[in-house]
């Protein structure tokens, strides 16, 4: 469609979503683990490339948006889009790193990847408010809420984003520079069972 030149940096960021949301879950997981645990943001390890890369796809990348199908149990993705995501997910990448997934699966003949479908968690990110940075930058607040209780913060934190100076359609509008501040949440001692 046509693009105005009235997007507005709430519009730019509010399309970051499949992104921030990717860095939150794999987060929430972490606390799970360890509450003491610290975000690691970590651009040149290929695993968590690879598993944030899996965390947007699997939950954003749409049915017949950029060439993505849907077959009986998985996502083929045209390996450009893998690409855009990445690209978006990490500001310093130039391509993907060789696949280290044990779910996701190449074809060199079509160049596509076959992503195993996953529902998303119970939960929904959502932008609580940015920062201008310096050079276009923007300190982005974001927090991962429980879908039952959108009080309920299950993971937050603030991302750095810089402008995607690609102009390509497919692409991003911003890229993640990094992670500046996690919160570690509170669970409220009443909150039943919980699985994120």
């Amino acid at each position: 469609g046509l693009v105005s030149d009235t997007v507005t940096d709430e519009e730019r960021l509010e399309n970051m979503i499949p992104l921030f949301d990717s860095i939150l879950t794999w987060n929430a997981e972490r606390l799970e683990v360890s509450e003491t645990h610290i975000l690691q943001y970590r651009p040149d390890d290929s695993e968590y490339i690879w598993d944030l890369v899996w965390r947007a796809l699997v939950n954003f990348a749409e049915d017949g948006v950029d060439g993505v199908t849907v077959d009986e149990s998985n996502k083929i993705v045209p390996a450009s889009v893998a690409e855009a995501y990445a690209r978006g997910l990490f500001s310093n990448l130039k391509s993907l790193p060789a696949l280290e997934s044990d779910s996701i699966t190449y074809d060199a003949e079509t160049d596509t990847y076959a992503i195993p479908m996953s529902d998303h968690s119970e939960s929904e990110t959502i932008i609580e408010g940015y920062q201008d940075g310096v050079n276009g930058s923007k300190l982005v607040t974001i927090s991962l809420r429980g879908l039952i209780d959108p009080s309920y913060i299950v993971s937050r934190c603030v991302v750095r984003v810089v402008p995607n100076e690609s102009n390509s359609a497919s692409e991003f509008p911003f890229r993640i520079s990094g992670i500046e501040k996690q919160f570690i949440p509170e669970i409220p001692e009443d909150y039943g069972e919980w699985e994120p």
